[in-house]
């Protein structure tokens, strides 16, 4: 399975220590340039930086380049930004699988492409499944705390589907 990742789930799991998650649902898991430089070279300081270099080392985590430059993407009057261009463009040139995307504009994007888009409270609701976690709700009600943007009517549907509300 081909996984390509955005910045915002290894953030948001690095913030939550669950980092361990990826691998263990995924196994190996491809960034482009652009979110390593967004993860790791910008995010001194934060958890994801040193998870990061910690799974490169063990080989689940492998920043990949494209082929070609990445051209832009405009959805409805805006463009994407470069990390989420590149996880679409990359995902395009190796036919991933999976891409982890949780930007809105970014996922429909993707969505709209045929791509098969996890979100990280996706990624929590397979973990608690495969009894990796025990709470979603814990889970998200952290991501929440940390500014993830998550309507209330979307978060009663994330319960629910975890079988928690």
């Amino acid at each position: 399975m081909i996984v390509v990742s955005n910045s915002g789930p290894p953030i948001y799991l690095a913030a939550l220590s669950d980092f361990d998650l990826l691998p263990a649902l995924f196994g190996e898991v491809l960034i482009p340039p652009a979110v390593w430089t967004e993860i790791v070279d910008q995010g001194g300081g934060f958890p994801v930086q040193d998870a990061t270099r910690h799974a490169l080392a063990q080989n689940w985590l492998r920043v990949t380049p494209l082929r070609r430059s990445a051209a832009p993407i405009h959805l409805s009057g805006q463009s994407l930004h470069l990390g989420e261009t590149e996880v679409i463009r990359l995902g395009e040139e190796l036919a991933a699988d999976v891409l982890l995307i949780d930007d809105r504009l970014a996922v429909l994007q993707a969505r709209g492409q045929g791509f098969r888009v996890v979100p990280t409270v996706a990624i929590y609701i397979e973990a608690k499944r495969k009894g990796m976690i025990r709470s979603v709700g814990e889970k998200v009600d952290y991501l929440r705390a940390a500014g993830f943007r998550l309507t209330e009517r979307d978060y009663r549907a994330v319960l629910g589907a975890a079988g928690e509300g």
